[in-house]
């Protein structure tokens, strides 16, 4: 018999999510999921033809989830946001697992396509945020008039700038896309890639904000801070607001993010958050 773990605050935390499919795509390959029981967000933008990138995305989040709730019920850590390394063990070993699991995928399809996905997950607890993520999807930390973003994009654009980059590598980069996503889960690589792992006082945040490109391409920090600030009402009209924003903003790609209201001191809990696809 399997116990749930008896702490949870996330459970209480505000949060929302919205995902609208791109004008030039065919369907939307995006997926978000949120488990406040386990304090855990993640979004997701899959990679791959004929549709399978939809199918990555969503693989992928769920697998991630059910790696983190096998190793709490199993007693890995307190919490995925545990104050020791066991909690981001536990969400890095659940991102590795992910990605095997859309290797063994890519192996059913037939013809075999390499399905892929960008991945950035937020596991809070009280005033702590850890962050990991793979790819190019964000985590921005918005108060009022500003988003910072607080992940950095896996792609060649940022990997030319390393200090710590090969000469080899860098002549290979160079006449490549510098969007180009250099690190993801699936895409028919054997082995797991590293995550990125990033920690924050979440008190210094009025809201945390996941995004996919097709939100933070076409809006950038300014465009997002400008929309969170304009829009009242829930976390879901914000939400959907900042979508619609970044579509109207001429993006074209499939447009999603998550929006998470940590815990405050002196702020009394928040009813279960929203958690609604459109």
């Amino acid at each position: 018999m399997h116990l749930r773990p008896t702490w949870a605050p996330a459970c209480w935390l505000d949060h929302a999510g919205a995902s609208i499919r791109g004008p030039v795509r065919p369907d939307n390959q995006d997926f978000w999921l949120a488990e406040p029981e386990l304090g855990l967000w993640l979004l997701a933008d899959g990679i791959a033809s004929r549709g399978k990138g939809a199918v990555a995305s969503s693989l992928a989040l769920h697998t991630i989830a059910a790696e983190v709730r096998r190793g709490l019920d199993d007693g890995l850590a307190a919490t995925p946001a545990g104050d020791s390394e066991d909690g981001v063990k536990l969400l890095v070993s659940a991102f590795a697992a992910a990605h095997l699991r859309l290797l063994d995928a890519s192996r059913d399809e037939a013809p075999r396509a390499a399905m892929g996905t960008t991945v950035v997950g937020l596991s809070l607890r009280e005033s702590e945020a850890i962050l990991v993520h793979l790819g190019d999807s964000r985590c921005y930390s918005y108060s009022r008039g500003s988003a910072v973003q607080v992940t950095t994009d896996h792609n060649v654009a940022t990997a030319l700038k390393s200090p710590n980059l090969s000469e080899l590598a860098r002549q290979t980069m160079q006449g490549l896309n510098p969007r180009a996503i250099t690190r993801a889960l699936g895409c028919g690589n054997l082995a797991p890639p590293r995550p990125s792992v990033v920690r924050l006082n979440s008190r210094c945040s009025e809201l945390l904000v996941l995004t996919s490109d097709g939100v933070h391409d076409p809006l950038g920090p300014q465009g997002i801070a400008l929309v969170l600030d304009s829009t009242g009402g829930t976390l879901l009209a914000r939400a959907q607001a900042l979508v619609e924003a970044a579509v109207a903003a001429g993006g074209k790609d499939n447009a999603t993010v998550v929006l998470v209201r940590p815990p405050a001191s002196g702020r009394q809990r928040a009813p279960l958050g929203t958690t609604a696809r459109l």
